[in-house]
């Protein structure tokens, strides 16, 4: 039994969650769905979900910020890519949650930009 506080053990344990889900993101998240992806070659399940969430946030984000080498996308023009993705890059139910929020999403982003 441990000698430090209860208090203290709850804390450890989210911050061991923590350090687990930052780890998965930052080694999944470029894994696709139809293990076509890098750098490990998962496929399906095998990806943690919260990669499999921030691929398709990160691909939204690329796509739809502008960068010194494109113009940012107009926003139908991502969702053509990421329903062209679904079952290949993305996890179908993923994809289909997006639509199903899509709106939620803009208005966070409407949000964040004032």
């Amino acid at each position: 039994m441990s000698s430090r506080p209860p208090s203290v053990l709850i804390i450890d344990d989210v911050m061991d969650n923590r350090r687990l889900l930052a780890k998965n993101i930052a080694l999944y998240h470029h894994e696709k769905w139809d293990g076509s992806g890098y750098v490990h070659g998962l496929r399906g399940e095998e990806i943690p979900v919260e990669a499999r969430i921030v691929a398709l946030a990160d691909v939204y984000d690329a796509l739809g910020c502008r960068r010194v080498y494109k113009p940012a996308y107009p926003e139908d023009e991502i969702d053509v890519v990421i329903r062209e993705s679904s079952g290949k890059h993305f996890q179908p139910e993923l994809v289909e949650i997006y639509f199903e929020k899509k709106s939620e999403f803009l208005a966070i982003k409407r949000g964040l930009l004032e």
